[in-house]
């Protein structure tokens, strides 16, 4: 007679002992933690341009109508200062995606419950038809291309860098890319963050990130006084700057031959382990890389901290 009881039993320690076995198989590779930290699906969805459509993560489409939306221009009293403004109703408005083409970005919360875009620059290097604002689907895409004349795209005004400002009410969801544009986030909620770029640097503070994904080429990474859930950064001669302000982050940072320095509180909770083929690594100032390398274990060890580098030193620092 069949024996429900036995055959559940069975299988469930067939299935334990698989997980058992693809642990172990897992830990003798190497494989970075990020693959335990977040989904693959999530990692595919950060190396496509379908960043809000993912099946994982995915949003409930906005109910707003496409549409472009009408830029206001006007001119500063130096008369080569071109402002360009834009006001877009929050409603229906899931994500922002941004590409930005050599230029400084600035996000940072709306004073009410709009987006605000606004851009400064010199009018004889820009003009209102190189930026881009645009709803489609729930999202509200922002683009500023090449200056419309063949001058350095790097002229501002006043002998200022031309800069892009994007106020954002509540939570939100972010895919930036800029080819050279520096970015800074300042007191945001985000669900998710996917941020690309070539030789910026991306500078993130006071804010609460859930999901987030950071390149950059040549660029620096610093992250202060934020709360992380999942992290990840990557960059290649860049150095890395991580300040998580919760106790047990999942962080996963990768550096070419850039440095890293993680400041954790006082309350960390997680597992550190540092790999590398020539840096070395400091913890609160004196030596610490065999130990590093082997994992170091903090409270209860319930986050993650997996560096690996090249080169590059590790600075780690618990307050």
């Amino acid at each position: 007679m069949f024996n429900i009881k036995k055959y559940l039993l069975y299988t469930l320690g067939v299935g334990i002992l698989c997980y058992a076995v693809a642990f172990v198989a897992w830990r003798a590779s190497g494989q970075s933690l990020m693959s335990l930290m977040v989904p693959k699906s999530f990692q595919m969805m950060t190396e496509s341009d379908d960043f809000f459509n993912s099946k994982s993560y995915s949003f409930q489409m906005g109910s707003n109508i496409d549409k472009k939306a009408d830029i206001d221009s006007t001119m500063g009293d130096d008369g080569n200062t071109l402002k360009l403004e834009q006001k877009v109703a929050a409603k229906g408005i899931l994500g922002v995606q941004t590409r930005i083409e050599a230029v400084d970005t600035f996000l940072e919360p709306s004073d009410d419950a709009d987006f605000h875009v606004l851009f400064v620059g010199a009018k004889s290097h820009y003009q209102e038809s190189d930026l881009k604002v645009v709803t489609e689907k729930g999202i509200l895409k922002i683009s500023l291309e090449e200056p419309s004349n063949s001058k350095p795209r790097n002229v501002g005004v006043k002998n200022q860098a031309p800069g892009l400002t994007i106020q954002i009410p509540g939570k939100i969801q972010l895919d930036h890319q800029s080819s050279a544009g520096n970015l800074q986030i300042k007191k945001l909620a985000l669900s998710k963050l996917r941020v690309a770029t070539n030789s910026g640097d991306v500078e993130l503070q006071n804010s609460v990130l859930k999901i987030s994904d950071i390149q950059t080429s040549n660029g620096d990474v610093k992250v202060v006084d934020c709360n992380l859930e999942v992290f990840a950064a990557q960059t290649g001669s860049g150095d890395l700057e991580i300040a998580p302000t919760n106790s047990s982050p999942k962080l996963a940072l990768e550096t070419s031959n850039g440095d890293t320095k993680v400041t954790l509180p006082s309350t960390a909770n997680l597992t550190a382990k540092f790999l590398t083929s020539s840096g070395d690594a400091e913890f609160n100032g004196a030596d610490a890389s065999d130990e590093l390398a082997s994992g170091k274990k903090f409270g209860e060890g319930l986050g993650i901290l997996d560096l690996k580098s090249y080169s590059g030193d590790l600075d780690l620092i618990v307050q």
